[in-house]
């Protein structure tokens, strides 16, 4: 009943229809980050972090900030025979996202954790990172 509105589901979900007509799932509403007004899906900042070629895992999480609300936080697995750069992460991420979307704090991690179902585990990171102060805020 919940999700069963005027004969149509209506999920918590990002998505977009490509080209050929496809609806492609792009996240969860309830992982985006809103940073100064901005929409933030970490999903998306996440496959450009991949795209590089500089990272072979990661995981985008929202961190409280006093001026933008929340922040996008970026933790990065190095692609094997890659070290760690971090300029040159946030500069192939800035080559393919907007400006806005490119994360204002980017660390190097050993693993990313996952869930039960083998997904990314963002509110381990939002609810535990941010709290343990393991990362700048």
């Amino acid at each position: 009943r919940k999700v069963m509105r005027g004969g149509a589901v209506i999920m918590s979900d990002y998505g977009y229809r490509d080209d050929e007509g496809f609806i492609c799932f792009a996240g969860r509403a309830g992982d985006v980050i809103i940073s100064g007004g901005h929409k933030i899906n970490p999903a998306e900042v996440e496959n450009a972090a991949l795209a590089t070629g500089l990272v072979e895992d990661c995981v985008c999480f929202g961190v409280p900030d006093e001026v933008f609300g929340r922040l996008a936080a970026l933790f990065v697995v190095p692609a094997k025979g890659i070290v760690f750069d971090r300029a040159a992460v946030k500069n192939g991420i800035a080559a393919r996202l907007e400006g806005f979307k490119v994360p204002q704090i980017i660390e190097q991690t050993d693993a990313v954790r996952r869930n039960a179902n083998g997904k990314t585990d963002r509110r381990f990171y939002s609810d535990n990172i941010v709290k343990s102060k393991e990362i700048p805020v």
